[in-house]
């Protein structure tokens, strides 16, 4: 992230812009398995939409509470031994890994372009005649916001990841700059002239709301965001020449950290946000440092002729990203975060690379994707990019994958003997076990949040009802026991509670009960289909799926007020909403682009992107968020 025309020492680095910038900028950024529809819902499911209740009752009631606990009984399932695959691909290095967005004179003037952390994939974003500078990439990778000046003046603008949908959020007559993300994506703070010198500003992410942090005579620089959201990094000379200084997300307890005699600029937290890492030309010209986040021993991390600046962390915090000037011109270099084995990624290009934002760690997610042979098969894929990776092949259907609460095996069911049954497997498809084992439909695993217990959907009973046993596939329980149909349970983060799906009262509404069954209470009251639930990381909100609306779209229901509000709105149905670990982001899965795709969006509905390969044939469902990563 950049400043502008600001006063500055002469050699500063960053000043090779035709724009006539100078830059001071800081780096930095379940459908549920077979689902049971109504013979009654008022709209055409798709084929994987699997009607298996037959007709609802017609009686619809009010909130129903149960204290009785439901009778449990004890079954040992024998687990069958299956064929496994090879091992997945093998990843990239240790620190490179997600992307790199930057800025590049390569066509003549300023524009952002981004590539993958080795180099390659060079793509550019924007494409006008103006400057564009300042990426910084949103939190989930979906958005990047920038800055430009292709309105007259410099403005804060958004966009899609893909360069699309690019908006004017600031539209100010003074100069903005220097975005930052708040690290639930919510918030962006940035730099603005617009009362008269450069100030750090935040606003809402649609630009709405700005509030001034910083009110001084002099220039407060190149704001960056700690990456668990409790400190904002900046640059002021406002004690006679550039230092770092920090303060809470509200302007409060601004502090010094750097006090040298040479310039310090553009601060860059690293991800544990333990670090900061700066330029500094303390030592006669600019230089990476390292500091404590209290600026506490500093410690140079390059050492040449050359100036290197704009650093920016790799998302597992094992390299940096900066620009170096040694051939006559700036590229992009990385090295290791303790200042080793530096490496030239843009040196094949006769252009000025600069102003690196390395995105967040893209996240991983499990998905169920009829897109190679037509029958369902388990892929894994990331949250910035379309490839997906097989990680089930047979000539069976696999459905509803979960990973375990340490993201290391994926629960799911299978059609592969037949029935219904409930398997596990390794995330490379090896050590595949069978949990359950008899003549019933077992579907819709999900783990408690201590790997302790799968809740599971049994017909064993003689109707769909919701059962949990071991991981072994022991000490079965039934937890409900209605002449209704049950679906879709999913533990509470604690796991003392279980949200589900019912059409015990009529259609299809969200129950509560705790974690043995008892004190089943219904959470939702509407004539259409409830399903899909699924807990925030927080433990506060539960994302579902309903056609309320005509279509079926995602919703977002406050549990201590039962308020529900809706988070999509395109054509088309929208399914199996599942929370990033942070809870930022819901992913899901929806054919509002004509076939069943992946999408991802923020926990507010915002930034709806594709995150499937678009052009992959068949349908990707059931998406399921790695929760560690």
């Amino acid at each position: 992230m950049a400043a502008l025309s600001e006063p500055r020492a002469a050699g500063a680095p960053g000043a090779h812009r035709n724009s006539g910038r100078e830059k001071r900028r800081p780096a930095g950024a379940l459908l549920v398995g077979a689902l049971l529809l109504l013979a009654s819902i008022a709209c055409n499911p798709p084929q994987f939409l699997v009607d298996a209740i037959g007709s609802p009752p017609q009686a619809l009631a009010v909130i129903v509470f149960t204290l009785t606990p439901t009778p449990s009984q004890t079954l040992t399932p024998t687990p069958t031994p299956t064929a496994t695959l090879g091992p997945l691909p093998t990843p990239a290095p240790t620190g490179f890994i997600g992307r790199i967005a930057f800025v590049s004179d390569l066509e003549g003037n300023a524009e952002i372009y981004v590539m993958d952390s080795l180099g390659a994939g060079r793509t550019r974003l924007t494409n006008n005649p103006a400057a564009d500078t300042d990426p910084a990439w949103s939190p989930n990778i979906a958005q990047i916001a920038f800055a430009s000046d292709r309105d007259g003046n410099s403005e804060i603008y958004l966009m899609n990841s893909d360069g699309t949908e690019q908006t004017n959020i600031s539209n100010n007559p003074g100069n903005d700059y220097d975005p930052t993300w708040q690290p639930d994506g919510k918030r962006v703070a940035f730099v603005s002239y617009r009362d008269g010198n450069a100030e750090i500003y935040v606003a809402n992410r649609d630009g709405s709301e700005p509030v001034r942090l910083t009110n001084n005579a002099v220039q407060d620089l190149s704001p960056t965001w700690s990456r668990d959201g409790k400190r904002i990094a900046f640059t002021s000379i406002r004690d006679g020449n550039f230092e770092i200084y920090s303060m809470n997300p509200d302007g409060s307890d601004q502090l010094r950290l750097t006090n040298s005699g040479g310039e310090d600029l553009q601060p860059a937290w690293s991800p544990k946000s333990d670090r900061i890492a700066f330029a500094s030309r303390r030592d006669g010209n600019y230089e990476i440092y390292v500091m404590a986040a209290d600026g506490t021993n500093p410690v140079r991390m390059t050492n040449s002729a050359a100036d290197e600046s704009f650093p920016t962390w790799s998302p597992d915090g094992v390299r940096l990203a900066f620009a170096n000037n040694s051939s006559g011109k700036y590229d992009l270099f990385s090295m290791y975060s303790q200042g080793s084995e530096a490496q030239n990624m843009t040196n094949v290009f006769s252009a000025n690379d600069d102003n690196a934002d390395w995105s967040p760690s893209p996240a991983r997610l499990v998905m169920a994707s009829s897109q190679q042979d037509g029958n369902y098969d388990l892929y894994l894929i990331k949250s910035d990019a379309p490839g997906a990776v097989r990680v089930s092949a047979n000539s069976a259907s696999d459905r509803s994958p979960v990973f375990s609460p340490d993201g290391n095996k994926i629960a799911m069911y299978s059609f592969r003997d037949q029935n219904a049954e409930i398997y596990t497997m390794n995330l490379d498809g090896t050590d595949r076990k069978r949990l359950t084992d008899n003549v019933y439909s077992d579907k819709q695993p999900t783990w408690a949040p201590d790997a302790s217990r799968l809740a599971f959907v049994s017909e064993r009973g003689g109707n769909a009802e919701i059962y949990t046993m071991s991981p072994q596939g022991t000490e079965l329980q039934r937890l409900t026991n209605t002449a209704a149909k049950e679906g879709s349970p999913d533990w509470s983060p604690l796991g003392s509670e279980i949200v589900f799906w019912s059409d015990r009262d009529g259609n299809m509404e969200l129950y509560l009960m705790d974690a043995y069954g008892h004190f089943q209470a219904r959470l939702t009251n509407d004539p259409a289909t409830d399903m899909d639930p699924v807990w925030s990381p927080r433990g506060d909100q539960v994302a579902f799926s309903s056609n309320r609306f005509g279509d079926f779209e995602i919703m977002l229901l406050t549990v201590e007020t039962l308020e529900a509000v809706r988070l999509t709105v395109a054509r088309g149905d929208d399914f199996s909403p599942t929370w990033s670990a942070n809870g930022d982001q819901i992913a899901f899965s929806s054919n509002r682009s004509g076939t069943f795709k992946i999408y991802m969006m923020s926990s507010t509905g915002d930034a709806q992107v594709m995150i499937s390969n678009p052009d992959s044939i068949g349908d990707d469902i059931e998406p399921d968020w790695q929760p560690v990563q």
